[in-house]
């Protein structure tokens, strides 16, 4: 069994999770960041981030459902 917690799905195919993986990505960037390289989907991704901050300030519909989150407390809480 190949278990994927990004994906959350347990199945017997391994090779079902990367494009399901690529089309997830595809989804939430708008087409961009679902590349096999992962230096130009992080450059993407940081791309689609800084465009929905941008888009946020202006009052401006997202350019994808995708944001930025960053915790830099030193406690671990269970609340998410």
């Amino acid at each position: 069994m190949e278990v994927d917690s990004e994906l959350n799905i347990c199945h017997e195919h391994s090779g079902v999770t990367r494009p399901l993986r690529q089309k997830l990505w595809d989804i939430h960037t708008g087409g961009k960041g679902a590349q096999k390289n992962v230096a130009d989907a992080f450059d993407d991704w940081n791309f689609v981030i800084n465009q929905n901050k941008a888009n946020e300030r202006g009052k401006l519909a997202p350019y994808a459902p995708l944001v930025g989150f960053m915790y830099t407390g030193k406690k671990r809480t269970r609340t998410d």
